[in-house]
């Protein structure tokens, strides 16, 4: 079959590899004019991540992960109320993402070009694309974000609604393990940040109204 995805992002990129290996004539398009990079922080790769990446042939767990060994919760004054083994992967959102495109031919993506909408019948589906032409194909994957343009076409009554909070996520060569506690105004900044490397901690800190994690990423 050929198959559509629209959307080079993770979602997508995982969906072609996968239907590309299964032998359909699949293709991404992605509006980004080309690859993408630094479009997040932090991911856990879950267990099942890792067998998906190393069963399409691309051993990456040491490559793509950093492992946390402990979990620690800090008070707000600085001091840790809690301290535990843990054993749990993180990752960034670059190495996942570099990993997948890495896999995947690179003739199967297509950058700067947008589905902006599409046509379908029982035979297949028409892709409309922002510079006025048109595509056909037998299945289109709508993987183009949280702000998709396909879904919105699909179920139009949809609407985004306040979850009650605000994430704020980042991430930092360092940076706050450099930060002094005088500078912080209180002790669990520069203490959620400053862990040894060998030891790989998972620090929480949860205060007023707010709560903090950080944990090592890959570069």
């Amino acid at each position: 079959m050929k198959i559509a995805i629209a959307g080079g992002s993770i979602s997508g990129l995982a969906a072609a590899l996968t239907l590309n290996c299964t032998g359909h004539d699949v293709l991404v398009y992605e509006r980004s004019a080309h690859a993408l990079r630094g479009q997040g922080g932090g991911v856990v790769v879950l267990r099942r991540m890792l067998r998906f990446l190393e069963n399409h042939g691309h051993y990456c767990r040491d490559m793509i992960s950093v492992p946390t060994h402990r979990r620690r919760w800090i008070d707000v004054d600085g001091s840790v109320t809690h301290d535990e083994p843990e054993m749990l992967p993180f990752s960034s959102w670059d190495a996942v993402y570099r990993s997948l495109c890495n896999m995947l031919p690179p003739e199967r993506i297509r950058y700067g070009r947008e589905v902006t909408g599409f046509d379908q019948d029982e035979h297949g589906v028409d892709l409309h694309f922002d510079d006025g032409q048109t595509e056909r194909a037998d299945v289109l994957i709508a993987a183009d974000g949280t702000g998709s343009r396909l879904r919105a076409l699909l179920f139009p009554d949809y609407h985004a609604s306040f979850a009650g909070y605000i994430a704020w996520r980042a991430s930092a060569f360092h940076l706050l393990a450099r930060v002094d506690n005088a500078r912080c105004g209180s002790g669990w900044l520069a203490r959620i940040g400053n862990g040894r490397r060998a030891d790989h901690p998972q620090s929480y800190c949860l205060g007023p109204g707010a709560w903090a994690c950080t944990c090592h990423l890959p570069v």
